[in-house]
């Protein structure tokens, strides 16, 4: 769970797993792909846009901010 703005948000598994990644230094989209399908045992084309839909869900609710 994450406390953002007075509000409390909880992540599933996989989205925190997702800012964990982002946490560290030199992540790419295809590193970050890469880790997910690793981590879970799936193929990049079942998940790249779950991937990407997760990073923009957690842009627009403010929890990750864009370089």
């Amino acid at each position: 769970m994450i406390k953002e703005n007075g509000h409390i948000v909880e992540l599933n598994e996989s989205a925190q797993f997702i800012i964990d990644l982002l946490s560290q230094q030199n992540q790419t989209a295809d590193s970050i792909l890469a880790a997910v399908c690793a981590e879970y045992d799936v193929a990049a084309s079942e998940c790249q846009s779950d991937v990407t839909q997760t990073i923009d869900d957690l842009v627009m609710a403010g929890l990750l901010d864009v370089c």
